[in-house]
């Protein structure tokens, strides 16, 4: 389950919120040491460490998703756990993230995002919520939730008015195809 860090001090004291350019500013200082951290909504989240599941999904999801780029003959790259910059408030790290990649130092750049992708085990509720808000507002063409316990991935797109106006649920055994990029199928057979 993700915290929040830094607690207030005193019962009744607020939060503190702090911008993408502080939270680099932190990391770069190592601030947080090694734990797995997200800005959202201005507030420093700690990430709880990955169970098997999660990380059996998420290897065999980015191996499919490199071969499917790969076989498309695209120039898109797919990354796993990289920071994505999306607002002065906000920068998530995504379990996966297919992206118009560029050498570079510091979070991918929101424009250069295509397909988000998070895998749920505990965060369901987050992923089809705040954070599929949090993406739609941001226009990300494309965002994925695979559900791990449902056996089941949702597919949203066509972002407007900070919210997708378009999903469906694809059953895992049965192919994903992307909405946003041309040819690129996925068999979720490997993610149950």
């Amino acid at each position: 389950m993700a915290t929040v860090l830094d607690r207030p001090a005193a019962r009744g004291a607020a939060f503190a919120r702090i911008t993408a350019d502080q939270f680099a500013g932190a990391i770069a200082a190592g601030v947080y040491d090694y734990r797995r951290v997200e800005l959202l909504n201005g507030y420093v989240v700690e990430m709880g460490g990955p169970h098997i599941p999660h990380a059996w999904a998420k290897d065999n999801l980015l191996f499919a998703l490199r071969a499917a780029l790969l076989g498309a003959g695209s120039k898109l790259a797919a990354n796993s756990d990289v920071a994505l910059r999306v607002s002065q408030w906000d920068e998530p790290v995504p379990d996966l993230l297919v992206w118009d990649a560029i050498r570079a130092s510091g979070p991918v750049p929101l424009a250069r995002a295509r397909i988000v992708i998070e895998i749920a085990d505990t965060s369901l509720e987050k992923d089809l919520g705040p954070k599929a808000e949090l993406y739609a507002a941001a226009m990300i063409g494309e965002y994925w939730v695979v559900d791990l316990d449902g056996g089941r991935i949702y597919q949203f797109w066509a972002p407007a008015g900070g919210l997708y106006r378009k999903d469906r649920e694809i059953a895992f055994g049965d192919t994903i195809l992307a909405e946003t990029l041309t040819n690129i199928a996925i068999d979720t057979v490997t993610l149950g």
